[in-house]
Parts: structure tokens; C-alpha cells; sequence
């Protein structure tokens, strides 16, 4: 079950009761998305990051505490809005017409009756979707979407224009990270609160300099996401939605093609506002190559698909990267038409433009992500309860309340290399041992100084990163980490074809 609606309306809860699998959250657990007020509660009740907020149902009472704010807000009606409750005011004028309009002139009826006063976050935008069974859950590949109507993110904000995934600004290493520190305790927390989560969670994340924070939760797949994150899904989508409905989907190895999928989105004109249907579509016949056309707002007339909606359909390519997506993703499009469509010209730009630079330098994104994901479990098994950040959080947390129990708590720090070892486990074929050095020479430094090791950040630098290596070389780190009860909470891994020679 998909809209959000039907969902809130308890759906799910009914098909339960009749005796039918369903496949979405009940009534109870779609909260997260019908109620903005539930959702932003239940972050602050179980620590998951996001903006702060204060919740309002009388008109003067959510002035008094705007006037009292010294940062930019954001103005949401609590309830379902038809993708209408969100505004984004510009100055203070703006933000107390926004809050007259919810709360005093009831534009948006029932869903204004609670408004959430939220800051406004800066940072680029993702959106994470997530199977869950209700115990456990596991990302999808993460995705970006485009909400301007124009290219260059001009216009009016719409239900989406275009997406594509995955993307290198949320690499697999931070999707480790959202999946510890928000997908998990979600799950955990609605659990725990007797409101189980069977079906997709997707987070809507702002990715700030203070770490990923989420925005929304919506409790469906997301619109054009969906397009672009299930073509690269190589799990048959039947067996993980009914391992979701049974439970069982702890059983399940979640896995992903390589690549990347792109989507553009035709729409008629005049959408986001009032739309003319009905005008026929032509060269839906012909079977476009590495793409796929996904029906919206058509409809069959006469034996001829004609408009019936604002988004009228999704064109979805793919290929061994983002350029490829996207050529054969236009490529399509360009045998469509019907009279009046509109679309973007620069879905994924950014995107192809980035990694044409990391290309053009000789770093390559993919090198990166697959050594992140190699090593990730030898990380996390020197983590101790200590340890509050996870893989690709952007610096280590540690929690030093422990060292409250000494007079004078002194830190000791140590740094040191492994030199020449490099080239002889290069000719050898055997690089484990490089990692253990290297954390012993550290800890033999602060031994000395009758200091015990507490943590342990590494740096790997190369011309050429080899995934495999360094996962093996991390992996000799995590050993000795383990072995002298010493956590392994951070380091960098760096691809400098400019810096260092070749070998």
C-alpha cells in the first residue's frame, strides 16, 4: 500500500483483521508521516537528530516563541497536506502569514490544528528508504530528487521533477552511519512504543556540517525515488516485501546492482497548478533501450494513453554511471510527446559534474565507497560502549566521562608511520600485518609514558586505492585495536594520484 492516505486511514489495519497480508504501516505507526508533530516528539524522545522545534496550536502563543528565535524558520501544519503544509518563510512577515493561514484562517482544515515552528537546516538534501519488518531494518540506496519545476532549481516546488541514485555525496560509509544513528532507533523506538513499523521508512535528511539530520518521514515509497532505487534493487521485490510481512526479513542478503538509474519527469503544463487532460501521447510503442517508461497521471482513451494529471510519466535510465543513466534516460524521453509537456533539462547535473571531476583528478568514487564497505565490519568490531559516532560521521566521538574518576586526567597522544614495511608486504602479497604495526607502534608510544590506549584514528593515503588492500590493511588495525581494548573511531582514507608515484 503506497499513498499515504490510506495509510493513515488504517488501511493496513483492516486488511490485518480480515485476515490479508499487507504491506505498509498501520494506521498507529504511519504517524511518522501524518503527524509532523508525532514525529518531531518521537526524534526528541529517542535522540534522533534533527532541527529544533516547538509545537503551537494557538496563533499567539507560536508568535511569542517566533519573536524569541535568532534563526531562520521553517512552518509546517502537522497533519497531511496534500505536499501544501510547508512553508518557507523569507522574512518575519512571511512566517506570521504563514501561521495565520494554518492556524487562524484553517486554510488547510484539520491538518493545521498543530503547527511545528522548526529551524531551518542548511546542507545538501537526500532521501534514504528503508525495508523494515518491524525488528529490523535495511537501507536502499540512497537517492536525490529535484523539487523545482525549472532547471537551475527555479519555480515552484512540485512532488518532484527527477531523481537519481545512488549519490556520491552519501557514500556508503554515511548510509552505515544513518542506518545506526536514525533507520535503527526508529524502528527500535516504534517498537518499543507498541506501534511496530512494517513496510518502507523513508527519511528525508539534510546532511549539515553537525552530521546527517532528518527532515521527514514519510512511510511509503517516495515519488520519482522509487523509480530510481528499485531498477538497481537485484533482489526479486516480491521475496523482500514478503519477508517484511513475515517477519523474517533479518534473513534476507539485501543486494544492489552497480551503476547508476536516473528518472525524468514529463509533466503537462500549468503543473504544479491546475493542469488540462486529456491530450494524447505519442511514442509510448517504441521500447526504449537500458530505460523504462512508468505511468502517472495517464490514462487509456479510445485505445490512445491520453494526460489525466499534472506528473504524467516517469522516464527512468540506467547505465554503469551517472553519465550513462542519463543519456539513456533523455535518450527516451526524446521519442515522447504530447502536447504541452514539460520537463528538466538538468536532472543529475550536479551529480556528473562531480564525479567528472574526481575522474579528471584520477580519484575515483566507486574505489572509495568499496574499501569503506569491505572494511566497515572489522571497524565496529573494536567499538566499545564509549564510541558515539559510527563509520562516516565526520570525526570520531568518544565519551570521556570515564576519565572523571582520575584527580588530573592527563590525554596522551601518540602518531607514527610504518615507512619501508609498505613495499615488503607489497612483494610479499600480504598486507595485514602493516595495520598491526602501526596501531603497536602507537601504543608502545604511550605505554612508555604509563598511559593506557583509549582510541585510535588511522590516515591511508595512496596514487591508486585498491578496496581490497585497504580493507586488509584496516582489517590488521582492528585486530590489534581489539587486542589492547582500544577503539578504532575515525580515520581518513585518501586518494592523491597528484601527491604520490605510482607503487
Amino acid at each position: 500500500i503506497g499513498p499515504e492516505l490510506p495509510l493513515s486511514l488504517g488501511m493496513v489495519d483492516a486488511l490485518q483483521a480480515a485476515g490479508i497480508p499487507a504491506f505498509g504501516p498501520t494506521r498507529d505507526a504511519a504517524l511518522l508521516e501524518s503527524s509532523k508533530v508525532f514525529a518531531k516528539q518521537f526524534m526528541s524522545r529517542h535522540g534522533i537528530p534533527t532541527a529544533r522545534f516547538g509545537v503551537f496550536s494557538d496563533y499567539r502563543e507560536a508568535v511569542e516563541y517566533l519573536d524569541k528565535l535568532d534563526y531562520p524558520v521553517v512552518i509546517k501544519a502537522s497533519g497531511l497536506a496534500a505536499g501544501k503544509g510547508v512553508i518557507i518563510p523569507e522574512t518575519r512577515q512571511d512566517a506570521l502569514d504563514a501561521l495565520r493561514k494554518i492556524l487562524v484562517l484553517k486554510e488547510f482544515g484539520l491538518a493545521g490544528d498543530q503547527v511545528v515552528i522548526e529551524e531551518r537546516l542548511s546542507g545538501e538534501e537526500i532521501s534514504l528508504m528503508a525495508f523494515s519488518d518491524g525488528t529490523n531494518v535495511f537501507p536502499m540506496v540512497p537517492a536525490q530528487d529535484h523539487k523545482r519545476l525549472l532547471d537551475g532549481d527555479r519555480g515552484p516546488n512540485t512532488g518532484g521533477m527527477g531523481a537519481f541514485a545512488p549519490c556520491s555525496i552519501c557514500p556508503p560509509s554515511l548510509v552505515e552511519d544513518i542506518h545506526q544513528r536514525i533507520l535503527k532507533p526508529v524502528v527500535e523506538g516504534m517498537r518499543l512504543e507498541g506501534k511496530p513499523f512494517c513496510g518502507v521508512l523513508y527519511a528525508g535528511l539534510i546532511l549539515t556540517v553537525d552530521g546527517p539530520k532528518v527532515l521527514e518521514f514519510n512511510v511509503r515509497f517516495g515519488d520519482p525515488e522509487a523509480q530510481v532505487v528499485l531498477p538497481l534493487l537485484e533482489n526479486d521485490l516480491i521475496e523482500v516485501i514478503s519477508s517484511c510481512v513475515s517477519g523474517s526479513l533479518s534473513g534476507v542478503d539485501l543486494r544492489w546492482k552497480p551503476g547508476s538509474a536516473a528518472c525524468i519527469v514529463l509533466a503537462s503544463v500549468g503543473y504544479p497548478a491546475k493542469v488540462t487532460a486529456g491530450r494524447q501521447i505519442f511514442g509510448l510503442d517504441k521500447e526504449p533501450n537500458e530505460a523504462v517508461i512508468f505511468h502517472a497521471g495517464t490514462k487509456l482513451q479510445d485505445g490512445q494513453f491520453v494526460t489525466s494529471g499534472g506528473r504524467v510519466l516517469g522516464v527512468t535510465g540506467w547505465g554503469a554511471d551517472i553519465h550513462a543513466a542519463l543519456k539513456n534516460a533523455y535518450t527516451a524521453v526524446n521519442h515522447v510527446l504530447f502536447d504541452g509537456m514539460q520537463f528538466r533539462r538538468d536532472i543529475g547535473a550536479r551529480e556528473a559534474a562531480r564525479q567528472s571531476v574526481y575522474s579528471a583528478a584520477g580519484v575515483s568514487i566507486d574505489s572509495g565507497s568499496r574499501a569503506v564497505e569491505l572494511m566497515a565490519a572489522s571497524v565496529r568490531s573494536t567499538y566499545r560502549p564509549e564510541v558515539l559516532a559510527g563509520i562516516g560521521s565526520y570525526g570520531g566521538l568518544y565519551d570521556a566521562s570515564g576519565l572523571m574518576g582520575y584527580a588530573a586526567p592527563v590525554l596522551v597522544a601518540s602518531t607514527d608511520g610504518v615507512g619501508t614495511k609498505v613495499k615488503l608486504a607489497a612483494k610479499a602479497g600480504s598486507y595485514g600485518s602493516i595495520g598491526i604495526d602501526l596501531v603497536n607502534h602507537c601504543i608502545n608510544d604511550i605505554l612508555v609514558q604509563g598511559a593506557k590506549p583509549l582510541f585510535f584514528l588511522d590516515y591511508f593515503a595512496a596514487s591508486r586505492l585498491h578496496p581490497e588492500i585497504v580493507a586488509e590493511i584496516v582489517s590488521g588495525i582492528a585486530q590489534a585495536c581489539r587486542e589492547a581494548s582500544c577503539a578504532l573511531i575515525g580515520g581518513e582514507t585518501a586518494e592523491m594520484p597528484g601527491v604520490y608515484e605510482k607503487g
